[in-house]
């Protein structure tokens, strides 16, 4: 057992933040004594969360310091000032107390905040997100390398953006998010069964997340245009939120190709059996290089083929051919015609759909992730 603190990206609750949450879940389930340090900047809901897994929490002032020159930024960076010796002294209590054996950080900043405590016990830091090749981030990365044991990227494609910033590749390791806990699955199998598509029970295309033009919703529009043309029985579920402007541009390019009936608008969701359940197949059309592929790692923990855009992760959350089908990014008729070919066949489709589901509870669940962390934790340690 370890004595693992980690310091939270926790002011809302996103892709990133669920990621950490199920590796607090599974590190605990490991048996480590986890301590979460979370921001006093917070609508609440992580802290909701963290309390639910029983996790203990330290709230500590974690701010940001931005260049903007907007009153807004300035108003950010001087509260920041004003409360970092608090943060300092705060900190400094937390780790004196709790004598910690590693220590991880989910924002690089927040790293730059306790540098001077990064080299007191092994310290990595987890990036889920590409980051830009600027001056400052290379400075950033420098700084922290310095005292840093390692960084872990959530996809093989991250690697790539890591070196760039700095990093040496033998301070790279790559673990995959965990989505769902093995026990997961025994829900999910119980759930009630999709029907088989017929006459009177369309084919059901969904998709999940933000609505916005680097999502790919309008490439996911004109693959149903072709497909409608076809006459082709289906019907698209749209579940997310977005720009208003937007989602009435789709709704006006929708009603011009009469197919506006075919699209079903359902909000947003946060309960995963709410949305996955209700789809043959999951489209995740994105136009930007997604990072690991959050949406179609849970779709497949549902059995459901995904059709993704060969994009960075989606590329690892899907494997071609297996668990199912990639495209060119803003190929509207390859898209089309990869729906087409897993609804015109039943016996690929069935395979797909287990393979799926196989895949995302060996490679993605949150007890794998949690033990591959853990050997690495555990080697950082022991090198003390």
């Amino acid at each position: 057992m370890m004595k693992i603190i980690v310091v939270c990206t926790s002011s809302y609750v996103y892709g990133a933040e669920v990621a950490t949450l199920n590796l607090l879940e599974g590190l605990k389930k490991e048996g480590h004594d986890i301590l979460a340090i979370t921001s006093t900047w917070t609508d609440g809901e992580f802290s909701k969360r963290l309390a639910e897994l029983a996790i203990s929490e330290k709230r500590l002032p974690f701010g940001t310091f931005s260049k903007k020159r907007t009153w807004q930024a300035m108003s950010w960076t001087l509260n920041m000032l004003i409360r970092l010796p608090g943060l300092w002294f705060g900190w400094a209590r937390i780790f004196r107390h709790f004598q910690p054996d590693i220590l991880i950080i989910t924002n690089p900043k927040h790293g730059l905040y306790l540098y001077h405590w990064l080299d007191k016990v092994p310290s990595i830091i987890i990036e889920h997100s590409e980051k830009p090749i600027s001056k400052e981030n290379r400075w950033l990365y420098n700084i922290l390398m310095k005292r840093l044991a390692g960084v872990v990227a959530v996809s093989h494609y991250l690697v790539a953006n890591i070196r760039q910033l700095g990093v040496a590749p033998e301070k790279i390791h790559v673990i995959y998010n965990g989505i769902f806990s093995a026990g997961k699955k025994q829900h999910i199998d119980a759930l009630p069964q999709r029907k088989t598509a017929d006459s009177a029970n369309p084919f059901k295309i969904g998709i999940v997340g933000q609505i916005s033009p680097h999502k790919g919703h309008d490439c996911l529009l004109q693959a149903t245009r072709l497909m409608n043309e076809k006459n082709r029985h289906f019907e698209v579920l749209v579940f997310g939120n977005g720009n208003p402007d937007y989602i009435a541009k789709l709704k006006h390019d929708l009603a011009l190709a009469n197919a506006d009936s075919i699209w079903q608008w359902k909000g947003y969701e946060s309960r995963h059996d709410h949305i996955y359940p209700q789809f043959d197949i999951c489209v995740v059309p994105s136009q930007c290089d997604e990072a690991f592929g959050m949406t179609a790692v849970e779709a497949s923990a549902y059995g459901l083929p995904v059709v993704a855009s060969r994009r960075g992760g989606l590329q690892e959350a899907v494997e071609e051919g297996v668990t199912g089908l990639l495209f060119e990014s803003g190929n509207a008729q390859e898209l089309a015609d990869k729906i087409l070919q897993l609804m015109d066949s039943p016996d690929s489709y069935r395979q797909m759909s287990a393979a799926s589901q196989k895949r995302a509870f060996e490679v993605f669940s949150i007890e794998e992730s949690a033990r591959i962390f853990s050997a690495l934790l555990k080697t950082h340690a022991w090198h003390v």
